[in-house]
């Protein structure tokens, strides 16, 4: 059994972009202007249904794991009877994973 999954990715024909030139046309000041139009294949969604297996969603996730760009700290340096304890603790405040 294959077992497949439908996402949506960037549309190959306009690259996410949306919408595609169609053409200079006047506008009524008499000066020049780029048409656009939506893109035909995704209808200017910038999208495309795909079907992938299991295996290349997998793949996929592991791709956009978070990079843990945004961290934030809390805690600090404590002195107890033991003698000064760092109570840092770091986490990502975009996945909210506490971090070593």
């Amino acid at each position: 059994m294959i077992i497949k999954i439908k996402i949506l990715s960037q549309c190959p024909n306009c690259k996410g972009e949306k919408y595609l030139p169609a053409g200079m046309d006047v506008d009524y000041k008499g000066e020049k202007y780029q048409r656009y139009l939506p893109c035909r294949q995704c209808r200017g969604s910038g999208l495309s249904g795909k079907w992938i297996n299991l295996f290349e969603f997998q793949q996929l996730l592991a791709q956009v794991e978070c990079p843990h760009e945004h961290v934030v700290s809390s805690g600090g340096l404590n002195i107890s009877e033991a003698g000064l304890v760092d109570t840092i603790e770091l986490t990502c405040s975009d996945c909210e994973k506490q971090l070593d």
